[in-house]
């Protein structure tokens, strides 16, 4: 790297580095920052590059936290833990916000019914049909129960998806 941290070599350097490091996954701007620091890239020249980016639309954490809060409630996890996953990423909470208000239309207890159901679905064997009202073996219904435990349902949602899905 040269002395000046003017240099326009370092900046276009830096541009493609992040180009390169986007296209491999979803990226957030602290996700970037610390991976240019790991390339021994100074902060003053990594702030302009942030900034270079950002204005050519390689770097947009809104869009950012939107596509992984999409992917992880199509996953089944819950809002909350979907909050607790973008700040671990490094987004900031305006983004966060504005990620979650894009999945205010999916209720918790609907999220975890679909995901028990798609869960079941998995388990029942195709020569073994499943009677339509079965009382849930307390081992089933433990494991059905941390499952959506570690997505992040609370404990309401998990009761009333559990329920449920032996109606």
């Amino acid at each position: 790297m040269s002395s000046s941290s003017r240099d326009p070599n370092d900046l276009a350097r830096g541009i493609e580095l992040v180009r390169r490091y986007t296209q491999q996954s979803v990226r957030s701007v602290r996700d970037v920052r610390a991976y240019l620091a790991r390339r021994r890239i100074a902060p003053s020249v990594a702030a302009r590059v942030i900034a270079a980016c950002r204005a050519r639309g390689i770097l947009d954490d809104e869009a950012a936290a939107r596509l992984w809060a999409e992917q992880w409630a199509r996953r089944g996890y819950a809002r909350a833990a979907i909050r607790v996953k973008l700040a671990a990423k490094g987004f900031e909470e305006p983004a966060i916000e504005r990620a979650g208000r894009r999945l205010e239309a999916l209720s918790d207890d609907d999220q975890a019914q679909s995901l028990v159901a798609a869960y079941r679905n998995r388990q029942a064997r195709p020569s073994q049909p499943r009677a339509p009202s079965v009382t849930p073996s307390s081992r089933e219904a433990n494991r059905l129960a941390r499952m959506l435990s570690a997505r992040g349902f609370d404990a309401d949602v998990i009761e009333r998806a559990v329920q449920a899905s032996f109606e």
